[in-house]
């Protein structure tokens, strides 16, 4: 039993060294029960180890890196309530770091009577300002490599290899040998800066709403939150003049996504920086797609989507033209196209209409049922006759009817006063004292037609229509 006692010990004693804990060694009896030796024996030495070796959460690892605790021996010196201070850490991922500090044999400090919490703060601010200024102090380059770096990644406007040229007096070739030098040596330190930037990288939020950071002084106030006052805006603008060096090269995006897309937006965006690439081209091709000017179709289409029912042709007008995206609108143009285009829009009552796509049972317009029943008739036919065989087949009003074959150029009112259609008529030149009075259009009537041409009526395409449906039908024209 003793031996299984020390075997335990032992490993136990293994375990804490190296994990790097601070503690008081034991004694064991033969009992099994520890026996404090005392303030003689020393602590263990710490070796340091980084904190992704405990295994824990990425929330809890962020926001203990966040604070500064960047090792298992920082995290060990907190008690529960310090830990509880920090920002982004609750009470759920205080108990998860305790419960993984417990499956390792480890264990919080107890917490202290006195300043604790104002002495964590104070190292941990002394601990972010030595972090800032180790970043600071990779910055350093000449004066000349700063110049030219400024000109062409600065947020202050980039200039072209001519404009730096002139500037100093020398050729374009050797401010790109400066450029290409100064992107080497940046290149070259991005292990020195790879701390810093990783503790400003949580500070950023992904690209969708990373657009906040605006200006390169929004830049340095949130800087600030996590380094502290003591940053100068001259070191911040340095450092993203670095940032926007390193986006240009490819590098900044793979190993500080939010932070580098925050940089290389600022204006003049970086044109090398992928994800900020494809955002400029969206906000391009979304500020052209405000200036264009939408089809009457378009229009139409997307108020009968946004409504979701179908609507009268009136009220679908007047959205359209509440949308702006015309210089010019015509209401009775926008009818017109409702009206045509049979491939996209149904009418499914008296002037209301809605969207093939919804599957509705099309109602023919007013004209489309005078047409089709003059059509089987074969002859022109009076108004009484028409009305009544148009409202035994379809729900229309009398004044509809009156109205369409007194003004629609699909029609013609002869000399009779019976009506037909327009493609029966011959033309002019051909019409003889013999021609039946059906066929004969009255000089009233005969002005229907450049009438409806002035208000926008494509009457030939109207007529073809017509057209090749008499072509192909079996019933010609009869004068009984």
């Amino acid at each position: 039993m003793i031996r299984d006692v020390a075997w335990n010990t032992l490993n136990r004693v293994l375990a804490m060294l190296r994990w790097g804990v601070r503690a008081r060694v034991a004694d064991v009896t033969p009992d099994g029960e520890e026996v404090d030796r005392g303030s003689g024996a020393g602590p263990f030495e710490i070796p340091g180890e980084e904190m992704e070796a405990l295994g824990l959460n990425v929330r809890a690892t962020n926001s203990l890196r966040g604070a500064g605790v960047t090792s298992v021996a920082d995290l060990l010196r907190l008690s529960e309530s310090e830990l509880l201070e920090i920002p982004n850490l609750g009470q759920r991922t205080a108990a998860h770091i305790s419960n993984v500090l417990g499956g390792r044999g480890l264990e919080l400090a107890k917490a202290s009577n006195e300043g604790g919490a104002g002495s964590r703060a104070m190292v941990v601010e002394r601990d972010m300002a030595e972090r800032w200024n180790d970043t600071i102090n990779g910055l350093r380059m000449s004066d000349r490599d700063w110049m030219v770096l400024k000109w062409r990644f600065g947020t202050g406007g980039r200039l072209t290899l001519r404009e730096a040229a002139d500037r100093v007096g020398v050729t374009r070739e050797r401010i790109r040998q400066i450029e290409k030098a100064a992107l080497v040596v940046v290149e070259r330190r991005v292990d020195q800066l790879a701390t810093g930037l990783e503790d400003m990288e949580s500070l950023f939020e992904p690209e969708g709403t990373a657009l906040s950071i605006a200006t390169p002084r929004e830049f340095v106030k949130k800087v600030r939150v996590r380094f502290g006052q003591g940053v100068t805006e001259e070191d911040v603008v340095r450092l993203l003049t670095v940032i926007r060096a390193l986006g240009s090269l490819g590098v900044a995006e793979k190993m500080w996504p939010c932070l580098s897309f925050c940089a290389c937006i600022l204006s003049p965006a970086v044109e090398g920086h992928a994800s900020v690439q494809r955002h400029v081209e969206r906000v391009s091709r979304d500020a052209r797609e405000r200036r264009r000017q939408w089809s009457y179709r378009e229009l139409a289409v997307t108020v009968l989507q946004e409504e979701g029912e179908p609507l009268h042709w009136r009220e679908i007008a007047d959205r359209c033209e509440a949308l702006g995206r015309r210089r010019a609108f015509s209401a009775s143009t926008c009818f017109n196209q409702i009206q045509a285009d049979r491939r996209a829009f149904v009418r499914v009552g008296q002037g209301t209409y809605g969207l093939v796509e919804w599957g509705l049972e099309r109602n023919e317009t007013v004209n489309g049922v005078i047409a089709s029943l003059l059509f089987e008739s074969g002859k022109c036919l009076a108004y009484g006759e028409i009305l009544h065989r148009a409202t035994a087949r379809q729900e229309i009003k009398k004044i509809s009817v009156q109205m369409t074959l007194d003004l629609h150029p699909r029609f013609y009112r002869a000399v009779s006063g019976r009506y037909g259609l327009r493609v029966w008529l011959p033309r002019l030149e051909m019409q003889t004292l013999r021609t039946p009075k059906d066929l004969v259009e009255s000089q009233e009537s005969a002005r229907r037609v450049s009438v409806a041409e002035m208000k926008g009526y494509n009457v030939m395409r109207i007529l073809a229509v017509d057209r090749r449906r008499a072509a192909g039908s079996e019933v010609g024209w009869s004068a009984k």
